[in-house]
């Protein structure tokens, strides 16, 4: 160590301020002095910039399980979308996932990521969904299992507390959007059945939301989230509606359908609004408390 990086070190330990470098190449020299840094001052924070770049999964494992007080800057574009990258993100994930606490997951790029730079920072979000919600806590500590659960519950009250007015809006506008294009023709309804078609279609889709968050925070990736919601929604849900199966009924979308549509009195096996709330309830909460457990377990 030259100059006065001793001095500066020593200053950032006793006021707890970590230093980040830059370091390349990342091997020989470079790396044999980050090491000396590391030894020589254990009580400073040293986060290695970039640690994915241009090195490989084994020599970033080597470096945290030598070095308590190493921290690690990954960008999750420095490994996809890098041509000169020989790894791929899935071999960083078994090490993510023993040094949860040590990785910083960041935004930063050059210009070789010009164009898919918003991929990159895509993919860095999906890490941090699949591992950030330990929020340097051991997943094996109850409180912090209570805190990363009261943090996921509290996400979906969040969404909730959104869509509800929104969703409320959106009906409201599609009923006085239909009412003043049919005026003249529509028939007399009574406020009470207004009243019970907006109150059912804005929890219909608020439910429909929770749910979807849901599934979301249960695959972990965005992409999957939406080919399968999507695919359910406009493909499957159609096809059930209009089968003969028995138990179609007690689906969510197809139960959601009878929060604001009363049922034909030709249809079999029919749900009450009231009924339809609470099957739609059910699956919205089966689904918040899977996602909730395996979002943990993955962690751990």
């Amino acid at each position: 160590m030259d100059g006065i990086l001793p001095d500066i070190y020593q200053l950032c330990a006793e006021y707890m301020a970590p230093v980040l470098l830059h370091i390349d190449p990342t091997n020989g020299e470079p790396i044999n002095k980050l090491e000396e840094a590391l030894e020589a001052y254990p009580d400073t924070i040293f986060i290695f910039a970039h640690i994915n770049a241009y090195n490989s999964p084994d020599n970033v494992e080597n470096l945290l399980k030598k070095h308590p007080n190493l921290y690690a800057d990954f960008f999750a574009g420095f490994t996809a979308f890098n041509p000169e990258s020989a790894n791929s993100l899935d071999d960083f994930i078994p090490i993510i996932q023993r040094f949860p606490d040590r990785f910083l997951l960041i935004t930063d790029s050059w210009d070789f990521l010009y164009g898919v730079s918003s991929s990159g920072i895509y993919d860095s979000w999906d890490l941090g969904n699949l591992f950030g919600v330990q929020r340097g806590t051991d997943s094996n500590d109850l409180s912090g299992y209570a805190m990363a659960g009261a943090q996921f519950i509290t996400k979906h009250i969040a969404v909730a507390i959104i869509t509800i007015p929104a969703a409320f809006l959106m009906v409201a506008s599609s009923v006085l959007y239909t009412w003043i294009r049919m005026r003249d023709v529509a028939v007399e309804f009574e406020i009470d059945d207004l009243i019970e078609v907006l109150a059912g279609a804005t929890g219909y889709l608020t439910l429909s939301t929770l749910l979807s968050a849901a599934i979301g925070a249960l695959l972990r990736r965005t992409t999957p989230a939406l080919v399968i919601l999507l695919g359910y929604y406009f493909i499957v849900s159609p096809l059930v509606a209009n089968s003969q199966l028995k138990y179609k009924n007690v689906l969510p979308d197809t139960a959601g359908a009878y929060m604001y549509m009363a049922p034909s009195s030709e249809e079999l096996n029919s749900l009450t609004p009231l009924q339809g709330t609470g099957v739609f309830i059910i699956w919205t909460l089966v689904f918040v408390v899977v996602a909730l457990v395996v979002y943990r377990d993955v962690d751990a």
